[in-house]
């Protein structure tokens, strides 16, 4: 069975979607006037690596239960530059530091 890219991102778009309605419905049921809950929820993507190259690689990798440990080592790397960039990952630490 072949999936196009737009099928692929359309099936992503819905469960972030559905992700997000789900943490909102939490969030307002865990929430009590005296300790009100704030979530966050930050998607990361590939697509914010700036690198063309490393994009690609990125993406190479299989989605699978069993990675070498390079490869657990690139993605952790490059989730934490991703980070490191998101403003609203930039906005959650600064609510939450002393």
């Amino acid at each position: 069975m072949a999936v196009s890219d737009l099928q692929l991102r359309r099936y992503n778009a819905t469960t972030l979607n559905l992700i997000n309605t789900l943490l909102d419905r939490w969030t307002k049921d865990l929430s009590t006037e005296k300790q009100p809950i704030e979530s966050w929820f930050i998607d990361l993507d590939f697509n914010d690596v700036e690198s063309e190259r490393e994009r690609d690689i990125l993406n190479a990798i299989p989605t699978t239960m069993s990675l070498s440990d390079r490869d657990v080592d690139q993605l952790i790397k490059v989730g934490q530059q991703i980070l490191k960039r998101d403003e609203s990952f930039q906005d959650l630490l600064r609510k939450i530091e002393p």
